[in-house]
């Protein structure tokens, strides 16, 4: 059987929440369900950005995903057993639990993309920055804008873990020949 020569965007979020989710319940305290496609919501809020980049010149690629910094708590709760105290500056603790938090979601997302083209990803190690989400989005498209030739897609998902709901944005950003072969326009 051969394999298809587009896939849609959606699909590709599908089997990348529902593999996030087993990864996260493998590990988690509390169960964690995804809600992929819930429409973005344009305000500004205070948020915490986990982005890394594929620095390889013939396909570059570039990922970030941006929380609620208020929903930190509930994601700790959820994942350590205990909720972190939201204060005005995120702890290195706290910093590193979102990264690996979005480092499980966004490398299911990579790993679909790359078995999808039938090529190998290596992403950067993540990063994080705290700041109102405006501003995370400029770090964001600051990755992509080193290229003409980049496509970009905001996609968000809403999850329900030990039954706190959070929210979260995922922005992919593509060489055109790669978003075309993803359906991506």
């Amino acid at each position: 059987m051969n394999a298809p020569d587009k896939i849609s965007w959606n699909e590709i979020l599908a089997k990348t929440f529902e593999k996030a989710a087993e990864k996260i319940n493998r590990m988690s305290v509390a169960k964690w369900e995804f809600s992929p496609q819930i429409p973005v919501r344009p305000e500004n809020y205070d948020a915490v950005c986990c982005y890394f980049h594929v620095k390889d010149l013939s396909m570059p690629m570039s990922f970030a995903m941006i929380f609620r910094r208020s929903d930190a708590a509930a994601i700790s709760k959820s994942l350590l057993g205990y909720g972190f105290f939201v204060s005005q500056k995120m702890s290195r603790s706290e910093e590193l639990l979102m990264e690996e938090l979005s480092n499980i979601i966004l490398n299911c997302l990579i790993s679909e993309i790359a078995n999808f083209l039938k090529i190998k990803i290596i992403p950067s190690g993540p990063r994080t920055a705290q700041a109102p989400r405006d501003t995370a989005i400029e770090i964001i498209s600051s990755l992509s804008e080193q290229s003409s030739r980049m496509v970009c897609v905001v996609s968000s998902a809403g999850f329900s873990c030990g039954g706190d709901k959070v929210f979260c944005e995922i922005h992919s950003c593509f060489d055109r020949e790669i978003a075309e072969k993803l359906s991506i326009e």
